[in-house]
């Protein structure tokens, strides 16, 4: 799993020329995924979100299998075991 252009949660939202996301949970399946209203984009939502809130992130989503999506997830789920940064 490969995940790519983390934003914050309300970067997110704002860089969509948006200024909400909802979580919906498909009846028939019982799985979550989050709309942008306005908008044409959609994603997944991580197992551990259990509410929304600024401390989420979404991330550009690339499983071994099935379709890249964006993932809205908890902060520091990008499986990052270290990091260094010169700025």
């Amino acid at each position: 799993m490969n995940f790519s252009k983390t934003l914050p949660l309300v970067d997110f939202i704002v860089s969509k020329g948006a200024s909400k996301l909802d979580i919906i949970r498909n009846p028939k399946t019982g799985k979550r995924f989050f709309t942008v209203p306005g908008t044409d984009v959609s994603g997944r939502v991580a197992e551990k979100v259990e509410k929304l809130s600024a401390e989420l992130s979404v991330s550009w989503f690339a499983p071994e299998e099935g379709e890249p999506s964006y993932m809205l997830h908890t902060q520091g789920t990008d499986n990052r075991e270290d990091s260094f940064s010169v700025a």
